[in-house]
């Protein structure tokens, strides 16, 4: 199988769910998934909360890694959580904690989009979510 032909897809929940999980398909055996990602074809992301995901926050790597952003309810607050998986949809134990970082320098901030710089700098968009007086 040629892996330049799969896609990865994250299966998100309408409403905040406790867990996000991610699936891999291959694109030359007619989409089916590939049960050799992660845990019988799907990843779920490791979380202490509920997490939110919105489209596009899962980039693929050029080391094949795999980083997804969501934002987690914690302690009555909302942190931008940064999640990496190694390409086989296991977390990536190099990163943060057991594959989990937390910016917790930034409470109730939402993270709407993300990027990885040429030097492997992490961008992350966001906006606030305090009530307005």
């Amino acid at each position: 199988m040629n892996p330049t032909l799969r896609c990865l897809i994250c299966l998100l929940c309408l409403v905040p769910c406790s867990q996000v999980l991610f699936a891999q398909l291959t694109a030359n055996n007619a989409g089916k998934v590939d049960l050799l990602f992660a845990n019988n074809g799907h990843a779920t992301l490791a979380s202490s909360g509920r997490e939110y995901v919105s489209k596009g926050n899962v980039i693929k790597l050029p080391t094949g890694k795999i980083l997804v952003l969501t934002n987690t309810w914690l302690s009555g607050q909302f942190c931008i959580t940064l999640h990496r998986l190694e390409q086989n949809g296991l977390p990536d134990q190099s990163f943060g904690q057991n594959g989990v970082r937390v910016v917790s320098e930034f409470t109730n901030i939402a993270g709407i989009s993300s990027a990885v710089q040429q030097d492997g700098k992490i961008l992350i968009a966001g906006h606030s979510i305090q009530p307005i007086a």
